[in-house]
């Protein structure tokens, strides 16, 4: 099927690499997470009034909860933006509109060489799909869009998808602000949620 357009995240377009956003990311909270279980452990040695305000335990304790607090929150919103980067909608020329993450079609592991090496494959391929002039494997087909969620900085929408094996499910994807031809993207999935397609 041919493609008369395809929207890719802002990000992506931009060539900020996939892999070094992800793979970033964790590394980034990891350090974080460390920084402060560190510098709260020392500073409770080197603080004699903390030392008489909270027992060892308490310190812990409460370090455990705000270090925890912070990493998922964080691995949340990572989660989010790698989903919204990997999210790729098409247009194809008979006015059919398709939406693929490319997330989906890369195998994950279950350690850490193996996420950044699918990291690094979902990058390659993102790329190879932004130039494509056909629909590939694994695109669902969005026949009905049931909401259209506008946050700050992406849209979230709640879909009805035709899937590549021919049933149909609920699904919900991302897209981000800011992308080129956004306004057109957008008036093809409020289009849908008419329930009228082109």
């Amino acid at each position: 099927m041919d493609i008369k357009k395809i929207w890719i995240s802002p990000d992506t377009g931009r060539k900020i690499p996939y892999a070094l956003t992800v793979i970033g990311g964790i590394i980034g909270i990891v350090v974080l997470a460390l920084a402060l279980i560190g510098g709260g452990t020392v500073l409770y040695f080197t603080m004699p009034s903390l030392q008489e305000a909270f027992s060892l335990e308490e310190l812990s304790l409460t370090l455990c909860l705000i270090v925890t607090a912070l990493t998922v929150t964080l691995a949340i919103c990572l989660g989010r933006r790698s989903a919204l980067d990997a999210c790729l909608f098409f247009l194809t020329s008979d006015g059919r509109l398709f939406v693929l993450d490319v997330r989906s079609l890369v195998p994950q592991g279950s350690g850490l060489i193996d996420a950044v090496i699918s990291t690094v494959r979902v990058q390659k391929l993102l790329r190879r799909l932004e130039k494509t002039s056909c629909l590939p494997d694994g695109a669902d087909e969005i026949l009905k869009v049931e909401k259209i969620r506008e946050n700050e900085a992406c849209y979230t929408l709640i879909c009805q998808v035709r899937r590549s094996g021919g049933h149909t499910a609920g699904k919900t994807y991302l897209f981000g602000k800011g992308g080129e031809d956004e306004g057109m993207l957008l008036n093809q999935l409020e289009c849908r949620e008419a329930g009228w397609r082109e």
